[in-house]
């Protein structure tokens, strides 16, 4: 986990994690 990119990671998973992870972030924040 972690905001760090895998050199060897696809782009388009680490888009999609981030976007989970905001999305959670932002669900939790009042």
């Amino acid at each position: 986990a972690g905001c760090g990119v895998v050199y060897d990671s696809i782009p388009e998973k680490e888009l999609n994690e981030t976007k989970l992870k905001a999305k959670s972030l932002l669900e939790v924040s009042p």
